[in-house]
């Protein structure tokens, strides 16, 4: 079961559930004791405590059929509550087609009929106008509660504040009409009869007020709700004070009638306070709400466009007017008017199919033909008349494809560099390792060739010897040449932002590794420090050790962690910089050979050679680089490079 809560708190609207659901059980009750007393033929009974009168069975059974049709409604359980109700308006409608007609389609015999002819009233047992128009009220208003809708439950309230207003006439004219003028022979006319209603009308009420959220509704439809009940009931009593103070001869008619109307005139004096005074918070709510919704809007980067189903402007953020390069006044233009020929297709499908939410990227158009890559993300909702509306989020991608871009060139610089200094370390170990061997094949061909000429061989024999001696001597000569190559690289060196750097080096690694489990944090001392170096050298070594240290925090047993990079002038000429993560550090048996080239911390991956290669890098600078493990967990890598004085721009 479904119980929509209100602001008043959880507890409040559960306890005006349970009292209108005991009004309504009790209203069902009540008509149950008159029909037992028609059953057994108890005068009291049937009269509701008073052996006089004869309340109608005919109209007791159909009240009961209401009242549990309420209690169903109640409950949320709609059909049945639409069927008992609708079973109860049919016997109803002829009644008031017989009133209308005259014609006497003898309903009062369908129940008891041997014992109402016996009391012989001129009624013929059936209810009277008053009753059936109360009862065919309170069947309107147990039908508009069934439907979840403001407006109809709005009414509903009003249905039943009438038809507690008329119950309420009809008691009164009860109490001040002599009982001698309708007694014994009345069927239907007591003033415990009218309890019934009275319940089943205030459970209504409470039920209305209480079922729905008041976010849900408008503010005309919530005051209406609460001024309903006292704008159709209070205006009944100056009338009944009036006919009892005439009746007791009190005052004459003049004097009634103008009681009446002073009455009347402070009643509606008193709502209107109300109403205006509800209408006066309630604008300065909405004012408030609307100053900071424009406040909101104006901070929002995004450009945000409000637009009907046929894509016509309602209204433009300050963004929206910048980005498109129109004046913020620029409701009732068409959006299509800001988008590409394909865009604008796209656009008119989606809303034509009213989609909830949707997306789609294309070209913007501005105002002077010039075009931009654009993101257009779309909601759907609700307007002021019913009528469907969008709010467009756009925005301009070009800064994001140009930093996707520059992104996508650094790391091919960096791709390309890397596997250059990757090809000189292997150069330089195969030159090294390729030396020995070659030395020694020319020690020992030019052995054989002494050997071949102390023996005097005539043969090709020592001719042969001595070219393959030459071609090993040959092939000594290019790897000594590559090796002189891969060691005396020259390096474009220049003066160079340092954070700009550092923060290019982080997004390549975040954008390749995935790295949202680790936090990098930059802390760089002056910020305007310039370091003297190539910028793409500078950035393979930040990569490498940004890589290695977000892969050591993500296979430690946390799989999350910190990365600090600080730079701080240690001296007019020198930069000193930090990588510091709090992974699970370097093992102590290779902390001494981290430099050294084929040497990893990563079991089966990789070469070995990233920090040979940044080392390389940093001495190529005049700088130097050394690691230590931190003293709980996690490493530093330090290195220095030349920093660029002010001097050198003045």
């Amino acid at each position: 079961m479904a119980i929509a809560m209100r602001e008043g708190g959880e507890a409040e609207d559960q306890l005006a559930y349970r009292w209108a659901t005991w009004l309504l059980v009790l209203s069902t009750a009540l008509p149950v004791i008159p029909l037992i007393g028609w059953v057994l033929q108890i005068p009291v009974v049937r009269g509701m405590g008073n052996p006089s009168y004869a309340i109608s069975p005919f109209a007791t059974a159909i009240f009961l059929l209401i009242a549990i049709g309420a209690l169903f409604a109640h409950r949320y359980r709609y059909v049945p509550a639409r069927a008992f109700v609708g079973v109860a308006m049919v016997p109803l409608l002829l009644l008031a087609v017989q009133f209308a007609t005259g014609h006497d389609f003898h309903l009062g015999r369908l129940l008891f009929g041997r014992q109402v002819e016996a009391l012989h009233v001129f009624n013929h047992g059936v209810p009277g106008t008053g009753a059936v128009s109360v009862m065919l009220l309170d069947c309107v208003a147990i039908l508009l509660m069934t439907i979840a809708r403001p407006l109809p439950r709005t009414w509903a309230v009003i249905l039943a504040s009438t038809s507690i207003g008329l119950s309420v006439l009809t008691v009164t004219m009860m109490l001040i009409t002599p009982p001698a003028a309708f007694a014994p022979t009345f069927i239907g006319r007591s003033i415990i009869s009218s309890l019934p209603n009275f319940l089943m009308a205030g459970a209504i009420l409470l039920h209305l007020f209480n079922d729905r959220p008041e976010g849900d509704l408008g503010f005309e439809y919530r005051l209406l709700r609460r001024l309903s009940p006292a704008i159709i009931v209070l205006p009944v009593f100056p009338s009944l004070l009036a006919l009892a103070t005439v009746g007791g001869e009190l005052l004459n008619l003049n004097e009634a009638q103008f009681m009446v109307v002073a009455c009347n005139i402070l009643i509606v004096s008193l709502l209107l306070t109300i109403g205006l005074r509800s209408a006066r918070q309630q604008n300065e709510v909405v004012r408030l709400r609307e100053d900071q919704l424009r406040a909101i809007l104006a901070g929002v980067p995004d450009a945000v466009i409000v637009v009907d189903r046929t894509g016509l402007v309602t209204d433009f953020s300050l963004a929206a007017a910048h980005l498109w390069a129109v004046p913020l006044d620029a409701q009732g233009c068409n959006m299509a008017t800001y988008l590409g020929e394909r865009e604008k297709a796209k656009l008119a499908r989606l809303l034509d199919a009213a989609e909830p939410e949707f997306m789609l990227t294309g070209e913007g158009v501005r105002t002077d033909g010039s075009r931009f890559p654009l993101e257009l993300r779309g909601a759907a909702f609700q307007g002021i008349d019913g009528a469907t509306c969008f709010t467009l989020f756009a925005r301009d991608l070009s800064e994001k494809l140009a930093a996707e871009q520059h992104v996508a060139r650094l790391g091919e610089q960096l791709a390309h560099v890397s596997r250059h200094n990757a090809m000189g370390e292997l150069a330089t170990d195969l030159a090294h390792e390729l030396n020995q061997p070659l030395t020694a094949a020319s020690n020992y061909l030019s052995t054989v060739g002494y050997m071949l000429d102390q023996r005097g061989d005539d043969s090709d024999a020592p001719e042969l010897v001595g070219h393959a001696r030459n071609q090993v001597a040959r092939a000594g000569e290019i790897i000594r040449r590559m090796r002189e190559f891969a060691q005396h690289r020259e390096v474009e060196k220049r003066a160079e932002p340092l954070v700009p750097m550092i923060e290019d080096a982080m997004q390549l690694v975040l954008a390749g590794t995935g790295g949202h489990d680790v936090e990098i944090e930059l802390a760089v001392e002056p910020r305007d420090v310039r370091v003297f170096v190539d910028r793409i050298q500078f950035q393979q070594v930040a990569v490498n050790l940004l890589r290695n240290a977000v892969e050591a925090i993500r296979h430690s047993e946390r799989g999350r962690g910190k990365i600090l990079i600080a730079a701080s002038q240690v001296e007019p000429e020198w930069v000193e910089l930090q990588f510091i993560d709090d992974g699970p550090g370097v093992p102590e048996p290779i902390l001494d050979q981290l430099f050294e080239r084929f040497t990893s911390t990563k079991a089966g991956v990789g070469m070995g050679i990233g920090l040979s290669i940044s080392r390389r890098i940093i001495e190529a600078h005049g700088g130097t680089m050394s690691v230590v493990n931190g003293t709980v967990a996690g490493a530093t890598f330090r290195f220095t490079l030349p920093a660029v004085t002010k001097s050198v721009f003045d």
